[in-house]
């Protein structure tokens, strides 16, 4: 495999773990959504080049870019107060609330 080979596979692979890690962080916020009484959420992928999700609840929709999810995950400290590292879907959260009001 030459140079090039590598860094495209590289570069898929990098895309392929994102997705999974910020699908997996989504369906944790739906499972906890659900969860809740009277909530009916839902999350669907709608683009793969740049990654974007639909989230539904209660009639209600947004959607979510990676770059969003690219800038939360910048802004959140490596780790809280108690030394314990911050997850995703604590600023995904922030940004549901922010899209919804």
């Amino acid at each position: 495999m030459d140079d090039w080979d590598e860094k495209i596979k590289k570069a898929f692979d990098v895309h392929v773990e994102k997705k999974v890690n910020i699908t997996s962080a989504l369906n944790s916020l739906m499972v906890e959504l659900r969860a809740r009484q009277g909530l009916k959420p839902n999350v669907e992928q709608i683009n793969e080049y740049p990654l974007v999700w639909r989230i539904l609840i209660q009639g209600r929709c947004v959607d979510i870019s990676e770059e969003e999810i690219d800038d939360i995950r910048d802004s959140l400290p490596s780790f809280n107060s108690s030394g314990e590292k911050l997850p995703l879907l604590d600023g995904i959260k922030k940004l549901l609330v922010e899209k919804f009001n």
